[in-house]
């Protein structure tokens, strides 16, 4: 079970309380780029999909979007624009889909220099 873990507010918080006490795995993020057992398929010249959309999409969307739906945006477009192309049968026109977890209590923005709730 978890306890929780007390936390104290601040003069800029507006909880009005003095303290209190949220989920001990509150506020996790994590992001995998494909599903525990299958390939995460790169290009040899530029890079893994994963990484590649990623990369795209932060630079494209940090400033209007929240993480949570930059990272739905990873996944659309890992899994609508590429497909494998190997010279081997058995690794021709596979598809990835990436993946990710949140306990996030609030939305998660990029400021310019830092990540603020």
């Amino acid at each position: 079970m978890d306890v929780g873990i007390q936390l104290a507010t601040t003069e800029t918080d507006s909880v009005g309380f003095a303290s209190y006490k949220v989920p001990m795995h509150a506020d996790f993020l994590i992001s995998h780029s494909t599903i525990s057992g299958f390939y995460s398929w790169r290009n040899t010249a530029a890079g893994s999909w994963f990484i590649q959309s990623l990369v795209s999409l932060v630079e494209k969307e940090v400033k209007d979007l929240d993480i949570v739906s930059i990272l739905t945006n990873i996944n659309k477009k890992v899994g609508q624009e590429y497909e494998s192309q190997s010279s081997r049968r058995e690794f021709n026109h596979k598809k990835q889909t990436p993946f990710f977890y949140s306990t996030l209590t609030m939305k998660l923005y990029w400021d310019g220099d830092k990540w603020i709730f």
